[in-house]
């Protein structure tokens, strides 16, 4: 699909398949496995059915652990806990379910040499010990870590440092560990160790444990326990459950994805055909991996597997090749670590016999479909394959799915509709293409597809403007969609009465719009057409997919034009979100920004801040469920000046606050008019015609080796925060619309930059608020090997230092938090001098550093005034 837009349909993507091949009945399915990244559709239009952010769920395992990012300096370890060692383990009941014990490791140093867990080896640095009674033969271990501790837990038997029997490290910073441990002995004491993975003190050493009896895993929960599954010409599920189930073999790579397979359950049938379909269905919490195997147990080969669908969705193996009255297992599991909130699945094995006549287009003998009559396709897909439908590289090429084939030749421009109304039960999922080849090669997609038209709830779908030609239509095919189908194909003229007198560019005649003014456009787009709307190539050249009408506007200086909708009715579900400078259009204004929730008739609002002064036309979106009669609103107001810190050359200075004066102290700013003055950092991407509204800070991190950077978006709509060591320097930190405040470990006395941007790929600038902070703490103590103190630290305004060296000149320094100096004094100190700082003036709340320095050395300590 080409073009600028957004279309309002539910398109599937348990198949990975090009957008709009498939339709699917009951909402925007889930979005097919791939990593997202603040991507969005490559079409700048704007459709209010949208997501309203990216955050869509993407299975990936735990990366390599790497080092842990930058946080909190630890505290100095003061001596180990009790359990620091296996003899002095603390002592965990094991009950009917979770009850957290929480425990920190601050001061414990390593018992055992650290274990290699899920593929990694961290440091037992810091291990800790618990130990139970078995009260059941199986047992869960739970261990949630904080912030940052990344926990790693073993279990062992036998005597303290016994042998190792299972461990889990398949989480990061603040995640949950899991050990199902089945096969235990009741009345035995078992051990359990708990590290964090880095090296050194975690900057937050919390974590909670706890120990509790499971019910023994299912019969099926290993290969030799199989249920035997029967196979039937169509679905006949059976319910299976993966509740309390271990691993029996590792995780498979499927889909380019491995899961976790402690969980896995086993079945097995008797293949009654050389093509049988294996379907899984998980329930609202499972997403289901599924394995087809052949062999014996224990020495199974992999045939095929299954994992294209998330949590609740529907798994399917279209097995080829089969041998009739061999024996197959089929091994199904959770795909992650966690114990889903819901364990069930329904699974079955179906297929066998002939396929349908239809099964292959070459079968299919065409219709003759005539403007004003109607054909009825009958069929039934079950035990249909997937031979001959499509070319390589061809759009309905899948392998995962069977198709059944119609056609019909019109003998001159036609609007073609099939509709499934009489379809029982309704197919939830439809093909919304059609081919002119056999097998499939270039499709045509459709104009419009809908689950509403049919009281059935099935599908109707629509191809506006097909040439006279022959074209075959494809019936999806799969366990969720499979039985006896009804298809009514229609046809109407082309057209239909005279295009509105705008609906080519040329027509527009340009009004003015002043700052301060605004232009009503009203007109309606029933019958227009995409005649000379767009340049070949560019990107509204999207016939025959879209019909356009124009408007047109001038302005003679810059300005900051709104296009409303506001109060067209029925409202518009998909609009055009640029601006063409050209007739036809070629080149496209993007927009800075567009909404549905500014008109309080869900109608879109869109933006195109700083416009430059010049001729402009307006396209009008139009399709069969974006059409009628529309009001669109253009204002005008006047552009503005770019934020003072625009550029990072003019940086503003940031204080650094201790943490009780954030964020009352935040420094405020807006981005809205910024400009791009750097380049793209190391988290973000850019398009074309992407920029990066970027403003410029800068602070002194003084006496501090932790800042924290608290940030509020405020009325930004995209945000990104990156702070560097100069305007073009090394990263530090680089956060997509972060909301949780980002730990930065920094040197003493060092200025950093930190940017603030909107990228307008998507979002906008605005109003935003930022406050740095460097804790200190509140228990500083003595630098060891000073030959001076500061007492009372921390002070309420005056500080004394006591000299306890020789007699000696020298130089005292108070620096404050950005390193700027506030005062000095210099005097001869001799043995037991007592030096009043701040007592002139007492000095204000916050963090400071003095500094003493004679002829031989430079010596500083950090100190706190309330």
């Amino acid at each position: 699909m080409r073009g600028y837009y957004a279309m309002r349909l539910m398109i599937g993507s348990a198949l990975l398949l090009p957008m709009a091949v498939l339709a699917q009945r009951g909402g925007t399915a889930q979005a097919p496995k791939t990593t997202m990244s603040k991507a969005t559709s490559p079409y700048p239009a704007f459709a209010r059915s949208a997501p309203a952010s990216n955050s869509q769920h993407v299975k990936t395992m735990v990366p390599n652990k790497g080092h842990r990012p930058p946080g909190p300096i630890a505290a100095d370890r003061q001596g180990g806990p009790a359990n620091d060692d296996c003899a002095g383990a603390t002592t965990l009941t094991m009950s009917a379910t979770c009850t957290p014990l929480s425990v920190n490791n601050t001061g414990a140093t390593q018992s055992v040499a650290a274990s290699t867990c899920s593929g990694a080896t961290g440091d037992a640095d810091d291990d800790v010990w618990f130990q139970f009674v078995a009260t059941a033969a199986s047992a869960t271990i739970v261990v949630d870590g904080a912030a940052q501790f990344d926990a790693v837990v073993e279990l062992r038997s036998g005597a303290c440092n016994g042998t190792s029997v299972s461990c889990a490290d398949v989480t990061l910073d603040g995640g949950v560990e899991q050990i199902v441990a089945p096969g235990l002995s009741v009345g035995v004491t078992y051990y359990v160790r708990v590290y964090d993975y880095f090296t050194g003190a975690a900057p937050t050493p919390e974590f909670t444990i706890c120990v509790f009896g499971t019910p023994p895993p299912p019969a099926n929960d290993n290969c030799a326990g199989a249920v035997l599954l029967g196979v039937n010409t169509s679905c006949q599920s059976v319910v299976g459950n993966v509740a309390n189930a271990t691993q029996s073999l590792p995780a498979i790579l499927c889909s380019t994805f491995t899961g976790d397979a402690n969980d896995d359950v086993w079945f097995r049938f008797v293949a009654t055909a050389a093509n049988l379909t294996v379907r899984v269905a998980g329930s609202d919490s499972l997403d289901a991996v599924v394995e087809l195997l052949s062999g014996s147990c224990g020495a199974t080969v992999n045939v095929g597997c299954a994992d294209v669908t998330l949590i609740g969705g529907v798994e399917v193996i279209s097995a080829t090749g089969l041998q009739v009255g061999q024996t197959y297992y089929v091994r199904v599991y959770h795909y992650y670590s966690a114990i889903p909130a819901t364990t069930s699945f329904d699974i079955c094995v179906f297929g066998g016999g002939n396929p349908p006549a239809n099964d292959q287009c070459f079968n299919v003998v065409p219709l003759a479909l005539n403007v004003g009559g109607q054909l009825t396709f009958t069929g039934n897909n079950v035990g249909s394959t997937s031979t001959n439908d499509a070319v390589g590289g061809s759009a309905l090429m899948t392998g995962d799915t069977t198709t059944v084939w119609h056609a019909f030749t019109t003998t001159t421009c036609a609007n073609v509709t099939l509709s499934y109304c009489t379809t029982t039960p309704p197919f939830g999922t439809v093909w919304v293409v059609l081919t002119q080849t056999c097998p499939a090669n270039q499709v045509i997609l459709a104009t419009t597809t809908e689950f509403t038209t049919c009281a059935s709830g099935n599908a109707t779908i629509t191809f506006a403007n097909l040439p006279a030609g022959t074209y075959y239509v494809p019936v999806y095919g799969d366990a969720s969609t499979q039985g006896a189908y009804s298809i009514i194909a229609t046809a109407t003229a082309c057209g239909g009465g005279n295009p509105p007198p705008n609906d080519q560019c040329f027509n527009a005649v340009p009004g003015a719009l002043n700052v301060g003014g605004q232009l009503t456009f009203t007109g309606t787009n029933v019958d227009a057409t995409s005649t000379n709307d767009a340049v070949v190539g560019s990107g509204l050249d999207v016939a025959p997919d879209t019909t356009t009408v124009w408007h047109a506007f001038t302005t003679t200086t810059c300005a900051n034009v709104t296009l409303s909708y506001c109060g067209t009715t029925p409202e518009f579900a998909t609009v055009w979100v640029v601006l063409a400078q050209t007739c036809p259009a070629d080149q496209l204004v993007f927009a800075t920004a567009a909404d549905f929730v500014t008109c309080v008739d869900s109608n879109a609002t869109i933006l195109f801040a700083s416009l430059p002064a010049g001729t402009y036309y307006v396209p009008v979106f139009g399709n069969a469920n974006n059409q009628g009669n529309y009001t669109i609103l253009a204002t005008a107001t006047a552009c503005g000046s770019a934020p003072a810190n625009d550029d990072c050359t003019n940086v503003t200075a940031l204080p650094v606050w201790t943490p009780a004066e954030c964020p009352a102290n935040a420094t405020a700013g807006n981005n809205a008019l910024a400009t791009q003055d750097g380049g793209t950092p190391s988290c973000d991407s850019t398009g074309v015609g992407t920029e990066l509204l970027d403003v410029w800070y800068i602070f002194n991190s003084g006496p501090y080796s932790t800042i924290t950077v608290n940030f509020d978006e405020g009325t930004m709509t995209d945000w990104v925060v990156v702070v560097s060591d100069g305007c073009s320097g090394a990263e530090l930190a680089c956060a997509i619309t972060p909301t949780a405040p980002i730990v930065l470990t920094v040197t003493t006395f060092t200025s950093y930059t930190v940017r603030v941007y909107s990228n307008t790929d998507f979002g906008v600038g605005g109003d935003f608020t930022i406050c740095l902070t460097g804790d200190l703490g509140t228990g500083v103590q003595l630098t060891e090997g000073l030959s001076w103190s500061l007492y009372p630290n921390p002070t309420n305004g005056v500080v004394n230092l006591i000299w306890a060296d020789a007699s000696t000149m020298a130089t005292v320094d108070l620096l404050d938090a950005t390193g700027r100096l506030v005062r000095q004094q210099r005097q001869m100190l001799h043995q037991g001098t007592n030096v009043l700082i701040g007592a002139d003036a007492a000095l204000l709340p916050g963090a400071y550093m003095v500094r003493v320095t004679t002829r031989s050395a430079s010596t500083e300590q950090r100190v706190i005034v309330r």
